[in-house]
């Protein structure tokens, strides 16, 4: 399986930022405010890609 048919599991908090157009500090908000789910790995942090999809989900219909 190419790395392009393969579905992303986890974002790192960068790979987040670029893949949903959003900046460090509104990711630390949502993360701090509780809105965005995250996971440890030592010192890295991810964001699984079904709690990032889960977020996107919950943003208001504007």
């Amino acid at each position: 399986m190419n790395e392009q048919a393969r579905e992303k599991m986890a974002y790192r908090v960068e790979e987040f930022c670029d893949a949903f157009g959003v900046g460090r500090t509104k990711v630390f908000e949502e993360i701090k405010d509780g809105r965005l789910k995250i996971r440890k790995a030592g010192r890295m942090t991810l964001i699984r890609a079904e709690d990032a999809k889960a977020w996107l989900n919950a943003l208001p219909e504007n």
